[in-house]
């Protein structure tokens, strides 16, 4: 099974939470980017909630021979980034604001990280989301992070 990557091109008429839906069954094309580079998989959506699984390779080493911070950071930031697509409109959009992230244990290669981010807040100018990450086996905490979202009209 193919698994489900990050949407693709703006789908005119279908709220983000739909959009992400259909990316996970399928019927929705989906792009492949920084994520797919990440070895970062978008693997479940709620309302207001999203679920990524990752595992860092030799490639996401920094030069003091362990996992770089912003390998933790693009997970958090694009979790908690769908989890606050997932309330929009067709008509809305949302772009981070500030992002603020504590990085508590440091990751091992060949260990499955989770990352869930729930929306605290989605109004009509701003969205904040808080999630957490964690490894898969043990279930311990290796970082958590908050962030807040400009929410905006989509461009005609």
């Amino acid at each position: 099974m193919t698994q489900p990557k990050s949407p693709g091109p703006y789908h005119p008429g279908l709220s983000g939470r739909d959009i992400l839906q259909g990316v996970i069954d399928g019927s929705v094309p989906s792009v492949e980017g920084l994520h797919e580079t990440l070895n970062i998989r978008f693997v479940d959506v709620g309302d207001g909630t999203a679920r990524f699984e990752g595992e860092p390779s030799e490639a996401h080493r920094n030069p003091h021979g362990t996992i770089h911070g912003g390998w933790y950071l693009a997970m958090l930031d694009g979790v908690m980034g769908l989890a606050i697509f997932s309330k929009q409109s067709p008509e809305q959009m949302s772009s981070t604001v500030t992002f603020e992230s504590k990085i508590i244990r440091p990751l091992a290669m060949g260990r499955t990280y989770v990352a869930e981010a729930a929306v605290i807040h989605s109004g009509r100018t701003t969205a904040h989301a808080e999630a957490v990450m964690r490894d898969a086996g043990t279930q311990k905490t290796v970082a958590t992070a908050t962030s807040t979202y400009a929410v905006f009209a989509r461009p005609e």
